[in-house]
């Protein structure tokens, strides 16, 4: 599941780029993300609560994203960058 591979590659990413794709595990996740493998996912249904039971695997996974994902807010014109709460 690409979703799960992009957890992944959060999960393990550090400062230096992987020799294999050029890039850090933090990249790779985002584009991973924004690609067409995410991205197009969605099912025809209009019931809610369909929807919810589908998409439950990929809902818990993209939590897990977020909670190791650093929390941006903007304050009088400068960015404050938090990890946790």
């Amino acid at each position: 599941e690409w979703i799960f591979l992009a957890l992944l590659h959060a999960q393990t990413s550090t400062l230096q780029p992987d020799p294999f794709t050029g890039c850090t595990g933090t990249e790779q996740a985002i584009m991973l993300l924004r690609s067409a493998h995410c991205c197009g996912n969605l099912t025809p249904s209009t019931d809610p609560d369909l929807l919810k039971e589908q998409l439950e695997p990929e809902i818990s996974l993209l939590g897990d994203i977020a909670t190791i994902s650093p929390e941006h807010e903007d304050y009088h014109d400068m960015e404050i960058i938090g990890f946790g709460k």
